[in-house]
């Protein structure tokens, strides 16, 4: 009688659904490696036969109540990501022995020779007591559990972790190897944070997050900012809205303001005035978010063409 009710429970776990990344169309990725880049429309793709990248430029406009007029410009950067396995994304950091030393975007891009990176959350580098858990694989970068906590999880999909629930030991026992806390956390579980506007960082600024459509399907969206008549740059609450537009049902953000910084084939997307006494110039990077590998990513030694600062604004 046992081993029938075993028997019929195993049958029963076979019916439950299990999140995969099986729902993607193969048609977006690649048996071999293509990409492709164009600056001037704003359009960049690239697919293998595990991963696909495409990433879009939109120019449009944003209120900003302090301005006149009313209505300023605004520049950002979607990307979609499709992954087929876990070891498509990765984290990084500038300096493996130092994770607070900060170099170029480019070059930490190209050290990887990743497809994608992201700003990360700047590790301990600033503010650790406000930050949550920050575990990068598999070792604790710190133990404060004063921020929420995204977490990169190996079944293909991103779980947040409110302010004070869960120690980097309790994360690392669930088997979560990957977190970035920077906050705040911009939608949990198809829920948006209706408090986003309370955090501290909500003053209009250049913006990057990352959000989960479903297993497998991530969403960066990167916001130029603080350039008068470029890209003003946003607060939290229409870029949290701006993920829920992307069909998100988690997102997550990340450091923003002179940090932030889309990079794609060891190229600088994004844009920043970079001028002396700027308001707005490219930081360096301690860490990242980083999505791909490919031997055909620039080295470290290579010319960088777009490095994000003082170029013509696209």
């Amino acid at each position: 009688m046992r081993i029938r009710y075993i028997l019929l429970l195993l049958c029963a776990l076979l019916l439950i659904p299990i999140a995969s990344a099986a729902d993607i169309p193969d048609q977006k990725f690649s048996p071999e490696e293509v990409y492709s880049q164009d600056y001037a429309h704003g359009i960049w793709v690239y697919r293998n036969d595990t991963l696909a990248i495409e990433i879009q430029r939109y120019h449009s406009t944003t209120t900003a109540p302090d301005k006149k007029p009313q209505e300023q410009p605004l520049v950002y950067y979607v990307a979609h990501i499709y992954e087929r396995e876990i070891n498509s994304f990765r984290s990084g950091f500038g300096n493996r022995k130092n994770p607070n030393q900060l170099v170029p975007p480019t070059f930490l891009a190209r050290q990887e020779r990743a497809v994608l990176a992201i700003t990360g959350d700047n590790v301990t580098q600033q503010e650790a007591h406000m930050k949550g858990a920050i575990i990068r694989h598999g070792k604790i970068y710190n133990r404060w559990m004063g921020e929420a906590v995204l977490a990169m999880k190996e079944d293909l999909t991103m779980e947040i972790f409110p302010a004070g629930e869960a120690s980097a030991e309790d994360l690392l026992e669930m088997g979560i190897r990957e977190t970035f806390s920077f906050g705040p956390w911009l939608i949990k579980d198809g829920v948006p944070n209706p408090d986003v506007a309370k955090f501290r960082v909500n003053r209009v600024n250049p913006r990057v997050g990352v959000g989960m459509v479903e297993p497998g399907h991530f969403v960066v969206i990167v916001v130029d900012g603080r350039q008068n008549g470029y890209s003003e740059g946003l607060n939290l609450e229409p870029f949290r809205d701006l993920f829920v537009t992307e069909g998100c049902v988690q997102a997550y953000n990340l450091d923003g303001g002179c940090s932030t910084g889309i990079v794609f084939m060891g190229e600088h997307l994004n844009l920043h005035d970079g001028k002396p006494g700027a308001a707005d110039y490219q930081r360096p990077w301690p860490d990242a978010l980083m999505w791909g590998y490919s031997e055909s990513v620039p080295t470290t030694k290579d010319k960088v063409y777009h490095n994000g600062n003082q170029e013509g604004r696209r």
